[in-house]
């Protein structure tokens, strides 16, 4: 997985580098994920999110029960608004939009 450097914590994944914007006063658990690889994700001022949260832009789940017969990874942005919690083993994914 190609990560890019970012001043959050130094145990989170992010990746997807210009496809992630984190405004201030966010605090990022350690080994939380943040994949927008595939789309955008934008994450509002003051979120938390706890250790182990994934936010995810992605899922190939209709490819894996189509026996890859549907050949694609459907993905859309995640938009998350403004001092929004995101607890531990949580995960948002393509199209969850929560309040601003």
């Amino acid at each position: 997985l190609e990560m890019f450097p970012h001043d959050h914590n130094p145990l989170a994944w992010i990746r997807g580098k210009g496809h992630v914007t984190i405004d201030e006063g966010c605090w990022i658990g350690p080994f939380a994920v943040v994949d927008g690889q595939l789309d955008f994700v934008s994450i509002g001022k003051g979120v938390d999110s706890a250790g182990g949260a994934q936010i995810l832009t992605h899922d190939a789940v209709k490819r894996c029960v189509a026996n890859r017969a549907y050949n694609q990874i459907d993905h859309a942005p995640v938009v998350i608004g403004n001092y929004v919690y995101i607890g531990r083993s949580h995960r948002r994914k393509k199209n969850q939009v929560r309040r601003t």
